[in-house]
This record gives structure tokens, C-alpha cells and sequence, in this order.
């Protein structure tokens, strides 16, 4: 991906809560790989993890 080194990702861990998490190029191989791009909180690198905030503090509660 050229252009830019951090990109935004929706996740879910496995209860299914919702997360939004950082993809830094730096960080992990994650945006060079083949594997495209992750959906579960699990295939995040633990360095991605870090950046994780849960969706209900980032949007608010009130937009579901």
C-alpha cells in the first residue's frame, strides 16, 4: 500500500465485542503480507493490539 503507513481496521475478538485498531507498517508486515486484511482481534500482531480502543469509547453508545 503506498502512500500512507497506518491504516484504521474494524475487529472483533472472539465474544464478539467490536473493536478499532491501528495497522502501522511498522509495526507489523500485516499491510505487505498476502493475507489481506484482518477481521478478528486475534490475527492482529500484539504490537496492533496495543492500539485497540473499544468502538463504544471511540463512537459512543448512542450510535447503535
Amino acid at each position: 500500500m503506498s502512500g500512507f503507513e497506518e491504516s484504521l481496521v474494524w475487529v472483533k475478538d472472539k465474544e464478539g465485542k467490536d473493536f478499532l485498531c491501528t495497522l502501522n507498517s511498522e509495526c507489523n508486515e500485516t499491510l505487505n503480507d498476502n493475507r489481506g486484511i484482518p477481521h478478528k482481534l486475534e490475527e492482529l500482531s500484539m504490537c496492533e493490539r496495543v492500539s485497540c480502543r473499544d468502538v463504544d469509547e471511540v463512537l459512543g453508545v448512542e450510535w447503535w
